[in-house]
């Protein structure tokens, strides 16, 4: 399993993941891997499963309640649980990637594409007429999805690499 932008490799070859809010560094195997980035996506995942859930009982406190619920289940988990049982590795063993620079490119292009969908959204509410909370939501999230597309757009722009 080829993980170079997630993973390290020590001197000995064996995958090594690094904990930046930790400030450790943990051996992991082909499997431990796997399970590594599952727990990482655990922001994903309890996104998905709040989506689900609207979708499913259109309840907000719901749609609130179980993505917080999955995603502090899930960091516990990762760091009392899976974090421990894994072999710890020193720090300055690994050859851990440098991150990469966004170019000016890439951050015009997700910063236009967060803003266009933005105003899609907007576009969407009106065509739907959505009304009340409906409509609420989807401005706060299209005023998400802009601001996400503007901080990207200016993280090209200083990175510029």
């Amino acid at each position: 399993m080829n993980r170079t932008a997630t993973y390290g490799v020590a001197k000995d070859g064996r995958a090594v993941y690094s904990n930046a809010w930790l400030r450790h560094s943990f051996y992991l195997d082909a499997s431990q891997q796997r399970t590594c980035t599952m727990y990482r996506s655990r922001y994903v995942l309890g996104v998905a499963a709040g989506a689900l859930v609207w979708v499913f009982t259109k309840s907000f406190v719901a749609l609130v309640a179980v993505p917080v619920a999955l995603i502090l289940l899930m960091s516990y988990l990762f760091y009392y649980h899976f974090l421990t049982s894994l072999e710890v590795a020193p720090d300055d063993d690994a050859a851990l990637p440098v991150r990469r620079r966004m170019s000016l490119v890439q951050g015009i292009v997700y910063g236009l594409g967060g803003i266009a969908c933005c105003c899609l959204m907007v576009v969407n509410a009106r065509a739907q007429d959505f009304t009340g909370t409906t409509l609420t939501v989807n401005y706060v999230a299209a005023a998400a999805v802009a601001i996400f597309g503007v901080w990207q757009m200016l993280r090209g722009i200083v990175e510029r690499g």
